[in-house]
């Protein structure tokens, strides 16, 4: 299993050979530090960004408000706060 940039934001694994399941838990460490983190955060922002300019997405005022509550909503009560 090796590590592959599948996408400009979502990164992914792949395989060669023969598939099969592990015996230990796969550790994934996605920052070191919280400048890390946020910088990676800041760079996912733009790319977000940039890809929703580029497919013509619009932007509109009320979308601060009622995404963040959609989102939690999902997050929270959907998807059991995972």
């Amino acid at each position: 299993m090796r590590y592959k940039d599948a996408d400009i934001i979502h990164e992914n694994y792949e395989v060669d050979g023969k598939r099969g399941y592990l015996k230990e838990h796969v550790i994934h460490i996605s920052f070191r530090n919280i400048k890390q983190f946020l910088d990676k955060m800041e760079r996912y922002s733009f790319l977000m960004g940039k890809r929703l300019v580029d497919n013509g997405v619009k932007f509109h005022t009320h979308q601060l408000l009622t995404h963040p509550i959609f989102t939690f909503i999902k997050m929270y009560f959907l998807l059991l706060g995972f």
